[in-house]
């Protein structure tokens, strides 16, 4: 029996972007690829790697988390990588009187 090693071909986000948000907001994005064996996936920032999996999670977000977010997809069978990038502005909201 032949197993076939594949991809990823590309990595792929739910939402393209760019999120332009408020401060204490919920941003949820999912990226994923199509694999065999399935790929590893990692969130990272300017700062280094911000979560191991698919789904970046950030509740409550802070204006310090603005800026360029890349979804890295590898499968170390086939020694291929793939990345998206997301481009996430946090404004603050100001009540005018």
């Amino acid at each position: 029996m032949f197993k076939i090693l594949d991809g990823p071909e590309s990595a792929t986000l739910n939402d393209t972007g760019p999120i332009i948000t408020v401060k204490g907001s919920y941003v949820v994005v999912l990226c994923t690829a199509e694999c065999n064996p399935p790929c590893a996936v990692k969130w990272t920032d300017d700062q280094g790697v911000v979560h191991n999996g698919g789904l970046l999670s950030l509740p409550n977000i802070k204006p310090d988390q603005h800026g360029m977010y890349t979804c890295i997809v590898e499968n170390d069978r086939t020694d291929r990588k793939e990345t998206a990038e997301l481009n996430i502005t946090v404004n603050c909201e100001y009540q005018q009187f």
